[in-house]
């Protein structure tokens, strides 16, 4: 009996950071996803984005990724188009808000009616600013 208890606070130990902070390991893993769609990689991409969709089915940005996949085998947008817009995001991810923002720009020149583009090229801005009006806050005079 004793060993069933210790073997239980074991698997409790080790499973339950898992389940409860499972973000972690799908910012990871979704990461990877925009790594491999940067590099034309678009297969292993979308493998990375469907297991963050496993783990978090919820999970907007991996759904939004799969989606913007799916249009690019559809041919609504262009190849090149998918690869500004994916280097826009990893730059985001990156807070490099100018370089995203550039990226994203490109990607609208190539493809102005794909509305997904002005989703993400909103997003830096929002962030910078949110960032900025935080630091200016706490700032001390």
């Amino acid at each position: 009996m004793k060993l069933f208890k210790l073997w239980a606070v074991v698997v409790f130990i080790v499973l339950v950071p898992i389940q409860v902070c499972p973000s972690q390991d799908t910012d990871r893993i979704y990461q990877n996803g925009v790594g491999y769609a940067v590099s034309d990689k678009i297969e292993e991409a979308k493998v990375f984005f469907s297991l963050v969709l496993k783990i978090d089915p919820l999970d907007q940005y991996a759904g939004q990724a799969l989606r913007i996949i799916d249009d690019l085998s559809n041919k609504k947008i262009k190849r090149e188009t998918f690869l500004h817009l994916f280097k826009g995001i990893s730059q985001t991810m990156d807070t490099r808000w100018n370089q995203a923002i550039e990226e994203c720009n490109q990607a609208l020149a190539l493809n102005p009616q794909y509305a997904v583009i002005y989703l993400e090229r909103g997003q830096p801005g929002i962030v910078k600013a949110i960032m900025t009006a935080l630091l200016m806050t706490t700032a001390k005079p």
